[in-house]
């Protein structure tokens, strides 16, 4: 059972890995620093969203997936976690 949730984690990874290099060639950017700057600046990012969503799901540090997915990745998400905490503070 776990070595097929690992397996599983591993095709999601993949999946979104190829699907943020498809989002950065359709913007006719090639470079990963010019890409995580333009995430970076952007109020949506769904693939770090994804990242933290299937994080949950595989009860595993977010963090350590985007580490996983690539350098630039750990940017995109800590960016994500910290705007989360400040909306969940908001409705408090």
């Amino acid at each position: 059972m776990i070595n097929m949730n690992i397996e599983d984690l591993k095709l999601e990874l993949i999946t979104l890995q190829k699907l943020d290099t498809e989002n950065a060639l359709k913007e006719n950017i090639t470079n990963k620093s010019t890409w995580l700057n333009k995430c970076l600046n952007n109020d949506k990012d769904e693939i770090a969203e994804s990242i933290i969503e299937v994080a949950d799901r595989y009860n595993v540090e977010a963090l350590s997936l985007a580490k996983m997915f690539d350098e630039t990745m750990l940017y995109r998400v800590l960016k994500r976690l910290n705007m989360n905490k400040k909306l969940n503070k908001g409705k408090i």
